[in-house]
């Protein structure tokens, strides 16, 4: 995945087979099953695989291969279908599985106890449930975690480890049952892999073969979209696209679209905040939706990119200070590494400060701006050149902000001067 796109990037994901609920809704079944197979970035694979490994070798000697195997797929598609169904979140990996084979190993343990020794009774009950409840609770203090997956697969874990026969407590296998289980196992993975044939790969051979991701992009979004209509969050990333090449009016409809389907992001809502109130002379009623929509994001994430696009709509308001402030800890809470946003909301302060008519303001903003310019410039040049000119949009989108602040701040200045 990583040669044909990246692991973190939506699109890629998507070709390749993560959880979209509303396209699950709309026929993508086999997006239950493909996304548990995919992770996204290396470490969540790291973990999950170290997991795996762990708790399948358990599992696969206590239940033997196939149950096994009947195990992960089910709990694996349970996990997501709950997802689904509770959740437009775009979400990945083998997290639902493991629940589900921890889930049918406390099963067991509670099952089975009076037959288990008293010394090994705790490490199939208490101890793997200590390690639900501690899971459970880092998916809620955390964002980007699919809790509803991990439930889903865990209830279907605990299920089958309910009813499901074990080499240490059964008299002799069951050969008509094993068989049963392995056919359903393999009826489940070939309709998998021809439904993604079908749905996917044409679209996926196009992404992999493109010379650059920018020429095919929108084309492979119009086509999802043409399959899936009622998926906002296919509408969501065309409009990324759009902003990324600079065209504001088709972005801005499909953030509408997405948002009217009911794809209400947190990233969405500002991405529609940022374009509305960074129109050239963006009316009252965009200044004040804008304002809305960024306070609902910062309400779900804060972000410093939404304390950003908030300042600048307080700015447009006309309220200068509330502006400033919030453009402020924008800057303050940016990562080092984000040299290129913090130099924008420099430059975007100075603007904030000529207009409540604080020159001086102004030109020492402007100073640390320029300052953190001179150096995120040439590192553009080599970030360009490695890539061959093929920057993500969403990098294309951050460097078009800084110009366009840096070149309005200058300009700004200078004409305050002359006056």
């Amino acid at each position: 995945m990583e040669l044909w796109g990246s692991s973190s990037d939506e699109l890629t994901l998507i070709l390749f087979g993560a959880k979209v609920s509303s396209a699950v809704m709309e026929g993508d079944s086999f997006r239950l099953v493909t996304a548990g197979f995919l992770h996204i970035g290396l470490l969540h694979l790291i973990v999950n695989a170290v997991t795996l490994v762990q708790l399948g070798l358990l599992c696969e000697n206590l239940y033997g291969s196939i149950r096994f195997l009947f195990l992960y797929l089910v709990t694996d598609s349970a996990g997501f279908a709950l997802s689904s169904a509770f959740s437009d979140s775009l979400s990945a990996g083998a997290s639902a599985a493991l629940f589900g084979l921890t889930g049918a190993l406390v099963a067991f343990g509670f099952r089975h106890r009076h037959r288990l020794p008293e010394w090994l009774r705790p490490q199939f009950t208490w101890y793997l449930l200590g390690w639900i409840g501690l899971f459970i609770v880092f998916g809620l203090v955390y964002s980007g975690i699919d809790n509803l997956a991990h439930v889903g697969g865990l209830g279907a874990g605990v299920v089958l480890g309910l009813v499901f026969d074990n080499r240490l407590t059964a008299s002799k296998r069951s050969f008509g049952a094993e068989s049963m289980l392995f056919l359903a196992s393999a009826s489940i993975l070939v309709g998998t892999i021809l439904q993604f044939h079908r749905r996917l790969e044409p679209d996926l051979r196009r992404w992999a073969e493109a010379d650059t991701r920018r020429d095919v992009k929108i084309e492979i979004l119009n086509h999802q979209i043409e399959t899936h209509p009622h998926s906002g969050i296919y509408y969501f990333l065309r409009g990324e696209a759009h902003a990324g090449e600079g065209a504001r009016a088709p972005a801005i409809r499909d953030y509408e679209e997405a948002l009217a389907l009911g794809y209400g992001h947190a990233r969405l809502k500002n991405a529609l905040a940022w374009q509305l109130v960074t129109q050239d002379h963006p009316s009252r009623h965009d200044v004040a939706r804008a304002i809305r929509l960024a306070r609902e994001a910062l309400r779900r994430d804060r972000q410093p990119a939404y304390q950003n696009t908030l300042g600048w709509a307080y700015v447009q308001h006309g309220d200068y200070e509330k502006g400033r402030r919030m453009l402020e800890e924008a800057a303050r809470l940016r990562k080092e590494s984000d040299a290129v946003e913090r130099a924008t909301d420099y430059y975007m302060l100075a603007l904030a400060a000529l207009k409540a008519g604080e020159r001086n303001d102004a030109a020492e903003y402007l100073r640390q701006a320029d300052a953190l310019s001179s150096s995120v410039t040439e590192s553009r040049d080599q970030e360009d050149a490695e890539c061959g000119g093929d920057l993500k949009d969403g990098d294309e989108a951050v460097w078009r902000d800084f110009f366009f602040f840096k070149e309005k701040a200058h300009a700004a200045l200078d004409e305050r001067r002359r006056e």
